[in-house]
């Protein structure tokens, strides 16, 4: 799970990776002041819930500048703790143990006299998926049990037996629940044991008010073992 989790940080999290970049092709939204970037990860195995929280005003995505929320901000409604990054703006974060849940909440607000803004981000789990079949002659064939929408992608992680990393991504939306990947396509995968993990990752944007909220999501699965066939 390390390992893949230094793969998800350096490729696949193209957007909104609060730790480290902030977003600057946000769409603008007229009488948008605020801009609120939600990033939320779910590890299957350890049933670890993380929330994070950047929070920065402005008249635009570019000019906007850090903001200290009064009061602080809560997630799931346990308290966040604010931490200073590098670049003056300040991340908000908390991980819980918990059974994961479809609606993931929020809580926040711009200054002490306003009501606390209530932010709802939603996304399904991957459920379950096995390895139908796998060989280097046909191929492999993985049945997830997962629905993928517009904005989500499904990222598969195989160790191969030399514990080196191979990546297969598929966007949304997704109306067939097998992910096949074909022969020619494992050219330079070699035979023997595998592991594999699965991740759901959703991306997108709204406003809320006068806030524009960017989310990103991600669900980790728990490790399959299987073997390629030659």
């Amino acid at each position: 799970m390390k390992q893949f989790l230094r793969f998800c940080s350096g490729c696949i999290l193209l957007v909104g990776v609060l730790g480290s970049c902030q977003p600057d092709g946000t769409t603008e939204e007229v009488g948008v002041t605020h801009y609120a970037y939600l990033d939320v990860r779910y590890l299957a195995p350890e049933q670890s819930l993380r929330g994070q929280a950047i929070f920065t005003q402005g008249d635009s995505v570019l000019s906007a500048q850090p903001l200290v929320v009064p009061g602080g901000a809560s997630f799931m409604g346990s308290g966040m703790k604010k931490k200073n990054l590098y670049d003056d703006r300040i991340r908000y974060e908390t991980t819980l143990k918990t059974a994961y849940v479809d609606s993931l909440r929020f809580r926040y607000r711009a200054q002490e006299d306003e009501p606390w803004q209530e932010t709802s981000l939603s996304m399904s789990p991957v459920r379950g998926f096995r390895v139908v079949s796998a060989s280097k002659q046909n191929g492999i064939s993985v049945a997830v049990d997962a629905s993928v929408d517009l904005t989500e992608r499904l990222v598969l992680l195989f160790t191969d037996p030399n514990g080196e990393a191979r990546t297969v991504v598929r966007l949304g939306p997704l109306s067939d629940k097998t992910i096949f990947i074909p022969a020619d396509g494992l050219d330079n995968y070699l035979a023997g044991p595998y592991s594999l993990y699965i991740v759901k990752i959703k991306e997108g944007e709204f406003t809320q008010g006068k806030w524009l909220v960017n989310e990103h999501l991600e669900y980790y699965t728990a490790a399959q073992s299987f073997t390629l066939a030659e």
